[in-house]
């Protein structure tokens, strides 16, 4: 597997929104955030729509990843 990505958007997970128009902007590469993109408050929330966007199959396939908190975070067994 090689990497071309020459660009990267980060995508905080508690924007079911902007989730939704990742086919339609032109990066290379998406990061789907549940960490400091996403304020404390947020994150069960963000949790439930990313869980969603899965199920239904909604993210760009092979053109993103998941950043989850710190292994040593309160939340990181959640994520």
């Amino acid at each position: 597997m090689s990497w071309n990505a020459r660009s990267v958007l980060y995508v905080p997970a508690h924007r079911p929104r902007m989730r939704a128009k990742l086919d339609s902007i032109p990066a290379d590469f998406f990061i789907v955030d549940l960490e400091d993109g996403v304020a404390p408050e947020e994150k069960d929330a963000a949790r439930t729509h990313l869980r969603d966007a899965v199920e239904r199959a909604q993210l760009p396939v092979g053109r993103w990843a998941l950043r989850v908190n710190q292994a040593e975070s309160a939340p990181f067994e959640t994520d």
